[in-house]
């Protein structure tokens, strides 16, 4: 990372006084837990994109391929399946491992309105949750974007994957693993959310060590 770069996240960082960064191979390190905070993302992370771009293959999203990352919320991934309501209803049964750690946790339902993103679709941040899962169901039936690497502290860049949707699937991202913000497609669309409520802050923003380029959409 360059210098100018390097130093405008250590001064978004250390200036709020609420979290120590460390370097290790030219990325971020948290080395100090955040402490209680809005639960808004934000505490740290890198608000310029880098200047360095790479295209990132966007592949279909598929229960296999995302399992490192979390749950595809869809009919195939039920544990199983049974009717119900005198054979009026068949219940696709346990599809997501919903995940509410720490104090005062419990798991939440609520509803995000995304509008879509057009045009060429570059990210340069993630986020995650360390204390619990989060779970996007869309519920106008539009496709969306899925950008996720693997949980950890130093966000490790060959973990970093994009899938798209097809529709009809939601994802539920596990506790810790990065992950972009919801990327719709096509038109605003509203989201079924289950995730986590709690003392602890659990929202935090890394950068990336490239902007990654997902084409048009």
């Amino acid at each position: 990372m360059n210098t100018p770069l390097r130093n405008l996240l250590t001064v978004c960082v250390l200036s709020t006084g609420l979290a120590s960064l460390a370097w290790a191979d030219g990325q971020p390190v948290l080395t100090k837990p955040i402490p209680k905070t809005p639960m808004a993302c934000g505490v740290y992370g890198l608000t310029v994109e880098p200047a360095a771009r790479v295209p990132l293959k966007v592949e279909p999203l598929t229960k296999a391929a995302f399992a490192p990352y979390g749950d595809v919320i869809e009919p195939a991934s039920a544990s199983k399946t049974y009717p119900i309501n005198n054979g009026e209803t068949m219940r696709y049964h346990d599809m997501a491992a919903i995940q509410a750690n720490g104090s005062n946790a419990r798991p939440i339902v609520s509803i995000f309105e995304s509008k879509p993103v057009r045009g060429s679709i570059n990210v340069h941040l993630l986020e995650r949750h360390p204390y619990g899962s989060q779970a996007f169901v869309p519920l106008d039936g539009q496709t969306f974007l899925v950008v996720v690497a693997a949980p950890g502290d130093k966000l490790d860049p060959s973990t970093i994957k994009a899938f798209i949707t097809d529709g009809k699937q939601g994802v539920n991202y596990h506790a810790g693993v990065w992950h972009h913000p919801v990327l719709t497609l096509g038109k605003t669309t509203n989201y079924l959310i289950i995730d986590r409520s709690g003392d602890e802050p659990n929202c935090q923003e890394i950068g990336m060590p490239k902007t990654y380029m997902l084409g048009r959409y």
